[in-house]
């Protein structure tokens, strides 16, 4: 995980450019993943300002995941944007706005980012992950666990509860 350390220090101020590849190798370093395969490319773009660092993730690439309706595994793309001010010597009570932000002490000289791009990652995943529809609207699913949860979910069945009927009278 030494790859996703910057030492901040000796960079003058100004803007610097970084690249990190996430790979497999990435999510088993992280403990209790939940994500297991992917590869995805960081674009990081650094501001050092006195005191301050800015950080401006791009993150663009597929994490291999579980379609929630039909269980068959796909390429999840990632496409995400995120921020990090890291405040140098602050203290955690002086923040402002709703960007994120780090607290570091004056004495710290390094900034390991493996963390927050993990979660970054695992903040572009939806609650549901579906296949994505295609360019006519379909679902991508797999047809025939699709077919077989329409058969079971009853929708085709147009035979009603006799207490609903009840139910329904009352209304009138």
């Amino acid at each position: 995980m030494k790859d996703f350390v910057i030492n901040f220090v000796g960079l003058p101020e100004g803007k610097h450019d970084f690249q990190f590849e996430i790979t497999e190798k990435f999510f088993e370093s992280i403990e209790y993943s939940e994500i297991q395969k992917g590869e995805i490319k960081v674009d990081l773009l650094l501001e050092k300002k006195p005191g301050m660092l800015i950080l401006n993730f791009t993150l663009k690439g597929f994490i291999e995941a579980t379609c929630d309706r039909c269980a068959d595994d796909f390429n999840f793309p990632i496409d995400q944007q995120e921020k990090l001010v890291v405040k140098i010597g602050g203290k955690a009570d002086d923040s402002s706005g709703t960007e994120e932000v780090m607290f570091l002490g004056a004495q710290d000289h390094q900034l390991d980012l493996a963390h927050f791009i993990y979660e970054s990652i695992r903040l572009a995943l939806p609650l549901k992950i579906v296949h994505p529809d295609d360019k006519s609207g379909k679902s991508t699913c797999n047809a025939e666990v699709l077919k077989k949860l329409d058969e079971l979910s009853g929708s085709n069945n147009n035979d009603t509860d006799p207490r609903w009927d009840k139910l329904k009278s009352f209304s009138n």
